[in-house]
């Protein structure tokens, strides 16, 4: 499917965010998802818009409605009508979030989604990113070097060092083995081994 067009695998179902957040700082939060839900729509575009056609004012107005309601299910309702490129970062991955959402995806994708935050913002968006998952019943794929976020988010996990697999399985059984801990979470230095250090 890497050879087919965008909008052809956000209606199959695919919905994605990116490590680099991929946002309109000028539009405000609402105008953002508006536009995602816009993009998913059959009708509009450019030319419907310039001209006003009843369809494309139809289309906007639905894609407004359903933008307050993305809006609430994230938590975003408050920053509506901020400027996006004013929102801290953490606000700005959830509304990523809101927008990969706008297509009701089956599997949503998500790269570093918590690259950039701190922990408490980490935390709220694990939180959320649960509580989506199962509210809303899709599927996730993330790709993260987080190790805390994975392992508190996923059910199944896997993992590369280095492009290779070393490891998969439950949370548990992940944060139990040897080579993952050396990988990413270091190993324990013990005095006998610093003192030649």
């Amino acid at each position: 499917m890497t050879s087919w067009p965008l909008h052809q695998r956000a209606r199959l179902g695919l919905g994605r965010t990116f490590q680099r957040l991929e946002l309109f700082g000028s539009l405000t939060v609402e105008e953002n998802v508006v536009v995602a839900l816009e993009a998913d729509s059959s009708v509009g575009g450019l030319l419907s818009e310039v001209l006003r056609r009843p369809a494309s004012l139809d289309v906007r107005r639905r894609a407004e409605g359903r933008a307050v309601e993305l809006l609430e299910l994230v938590g975003l309702t408050d920053h509506a009508h901020a400027r996006t490129a004013d929102l801290p970062m953490g606000l700005a991955r959830i509304l990523e979030i809101a927008r990969a959402l706008a297509t009701d995806p089956l599997l949503l994708l998500l790269d570093e989604p918590s690259s950039g935050l701190n922990d408490e913002e980490s935390s709220r968006l694990a939180t959320l990113l649960r509580t989506l998952r199962r509210e809303r019943n899709f599927s996730m794929l993330v790709v993260e070097h987080d190790m805390d976020f994975v392992l508190g988010l996923s059910s199944d996990v896997y993992v590369l060092d280095f492009g290779k697999m070393i490891a998969s399985g439950a949370p548990g059984e992940i944060r139990a083995d040897e080579r993952v801990r050396a990988a990413y979470l270091g190993r324990e230095v013990t005095d006998a081994g610093a003192a030649g250090h």
